[in-house]
């Protein structure tokens, strides 16, 4: 026959099982939601197949951890606070041991759930330019224009200005040259630049917004105008460069001055 000392340490101990299984499953339920929250954001922005698998793990893993400190305290009867005390001492001495893995990792979990820029996007870090083919945890992936990878790890792209060259959808060239008063009106004369522009497709040269032709100055018997055209972010390099070839040839007696490849613009822009 149990004596009462026996029967209130079997209650005891079968308080904390209780306790101790509703924590643990409570924080199971939260770990598979969170997880699988980090997969579906994760998923979006890598085309690495392990890497939503390795992040959504963690996530869980460190649930279940803390869920094990707790249940350890309940037992023991330390604080929980002691107990994680000591962990962040343990995690400490480790972090201290692989920081700049960890730096990398710590920029890399932020530029996937921020999402700076995307894969695909055109971005400029430092002096290294080129097309985003993958972000990793550890590192972003550039493809340059002369066919070069680099790996930048991402702690720098995290410390560093980045410029995203196609956050959207059309970039503006502005086209300055000088045409002679020789008896056209301005709008004949805009008329047939359009016109030349116009033969261009929507791979190089956008019909929304449409091409414009202004006059800036008129001095020495000569128009001072400008175009400005939108192009595509993904349009060839070689664009500008067409278009003004183009100009040349259809009108002989049109002089280009300069040519600015000015800021990106929203989708909406006009």
């Amino acid at each position: 026959m149990l004596t009462l000392v026996n029967q209130n340490q079997l209650l005891d101990l079968l308080g904390k099982t209780i306790l101790s299984l509703l924590i643990l499953a409570l924080f199971v339920i939260l770990g598979r939601i969170l997880r699988n929250t980090v997969k579906r954001v994760v998923n979006r922005t890598s085309r690495n197949a392990n890497l939503p698998i390795l992040l959504s793990n963690l996530v869980y893993v460190a649930l279940i951890i803390i869920a094990l400190l707790a249940i350890l305290s309940i037992y023991t009867g330390a604080g929980l606070s002691t107990l994680l005390t000591l962990f962040g001492l343990v995690s400490l001495a480790v972090s201290l041991s692989i920081q700049d893995i960890l730096k990398n990792f710590v920029s890399g979990v932020y530029l996937l759930l921020e999402q700076p820029f995307s894969i695909g996007d055109r971005v400029k870090v430092r002096d290294v330019e080129g097309q985003v083919e993958n972000i990793e945890i550890r590192t972003t992936q550039l493809h340059t224009d002369d066919g070069v990878q680099v790996f930048i790890p991402n702690s720098i792209v995290f410390a560093e200005i980045v410029t995203n060259r196609t956050a959207y959808r059309h970039r503006l060239t502005v086209v300055r040259f000088t045409m002679p008063l020789d008896g056209k009106t301005f709008e004949e004369f805009s008329g047939q630049v359009k016109a030349v522009v116009a033969e261009f497709d929507n791979v190089k040269v956008s019909k929304d917004p449409a091409p414009q032709v202004f006059v800036e100055t008129i001095a020495a018997k000569l128009y001072n105008c400008k175009l400005d055209f939108w192009s595509p972010v993904t349009a060839p390099s070689t664009t500008a460069s067409d278009v003004v070839l183009a100009l040349v040839k259809s009108l002989p007696e049109l002089e280009v001055t300069g040519v600015v490849a000015a800021a990106a613009a929203p989708a909406t822009a006009k």
